[in-house]
């Protein structure tokens, strides 16, 4: 309540701790659900036959989510959409769950690889997306050097830039990818225009900047 306090000042008395239980609720539903998924799986929809048709199209992409939805059950649904793909992630603090985690995603067909190892796969990553296979990852986490300026619903932010770099890198578009949960227990899929990404800082910074503003819209 405290830090949503911080976060949403206009909110009325009792507002923070209203808040707070239902976002208490509504992540463990998505604990729930990326739990049973191997017995019980939850039913994704697309948004829009548009939606569809991007997710299915063929050829390599660097699929791009952020913390938000849920990406776990994201990750089976892509599973389906577009085949097993790597799933670039940071490790968990805790290395329990870390395994745990890893071996889920292994038993999906995935490839999980841990941020701090993307840069020795490099070359195997590459490939893997010029033969038409894909990536998953994370952007809304910029660490170091590696983050490009963006305006996310009119504030500063700022992305992963290498998503946008290792499309480049492999010719292959970088799609944003957002899997939302509804009220009646079912999840969509929202699915961006794809964005082709040239080697130049621009390109890059532009394809980040429409990223953030799908995101923003999905929110």
């Amino acid at each position: 309540a405290a830090n949503l306090r911080g976060a949403f000042p206009g909110l009325p008395p009792g507002g923070p701790e209203e808040l707070a239980v239902r976002t208490l609720r509504a992540y463990a539903r998505g604990v729930s659900d990326y739990l049973r998924a191997s017995a019980d799986p939850p039913r994704v929809f697309p948004q829009s036959p548009e939606a569809s048709k991007r997710i299915a199209s063929k050829g390599g992409k660097v699929l791009v989510t952020a913390h938000l939805g849920n990406w776990e059950v994201g990750g089976a649904f892509l599973a389906e959409s577009v085949g097993p793909h790597w799933i670039l992630g940071f490790p968990e603090p805790d290395p329990g769950l870390e395994r745990f985690r890893s071996r889920r995603r292994e038993r999906q067909g995935h490839r999980y690889l841990p941020a701090d190892a993307v840069l020795q796969a490099l070359p195997a990553l590459r490939s893997s997306l010029e033969r038409g296979e894909s990536a998953v990852v994370l952007a809304d986490r910029a660490l170091g050097r590696d983050r490009a300026p963006v305006a996310f619903r009119g504030r500063p932010a700022h992305f992963l830039r290498s998503p946008a770099l290792l499309a480049s890198l492999a010719g292959v578009p970088l799609v944003p990818v957002a899997v939302m949960a509804e009220e009646d227990g079912t999840y969509t899929a929202w699915v961006g225009e794809p964005a082709w990404c040239g080697g130049d800082d621009g390109s890059v910074r532009a394809a980040l900047q429409g990223t953030a503003d799908f995101f923003g819209a999905v929110l």
